[in-house]
């Protein structure tokens, strides 16, 4: 069976705040936060979402990743803005209910946010 790692699961608990997944990154590699550029925290997030998909096997995932990031473009496109990779992939997270891991992942979930993302 697949294990999904602990970097994965903190971008999971972090799918909300860039800046919060970045301070709880630097904490669990005690890597600077200049370490964790654009391309490498999209990097990460789409390693997030296979692990989790293929240890779960989540329908329509990926679906709603191109779905949300056609609608991300073109709000962007629309309001003169940059179309920003990260959001996208921070919003396909949120499609992930938490009650899909099982009793072993739960738990790491739960140490996971204790250790690192409570003050």
């Amino acid at each position: 069976m697949f294990e999904i790692d602990e970097i994965s699961l903190l971008i999971y608990l972090n799918r909300i705040n860039r800046k919060d997944l970045v301070k709880t990154l630097c904490k669990y590699t005690g890597c600077h936060e200049d370490d964790y550029p654009k391309s490498e925290l999209v990097r990460l997030l789409e390693k997030a979402i296979s692990d989790i998909t293929r240890k779960y096997h989540i329908r329509g995932l990926w679906f709603n990743y191109f779905e949300v990031k056609r609608r991300n473009m073109v709000s962007a496109n629309f309001n003169n803005d940059e179309y920003n990779e990260i959001n996208t992939l921070q919003s396909t997270l949120f499609y992930i209910q938490p009650d899909i891991f099982d009793d072993e992942d739960k738990q790491r979930l739960k140490e996971l946010k204790k250790e690192y993302m409570e003050a």
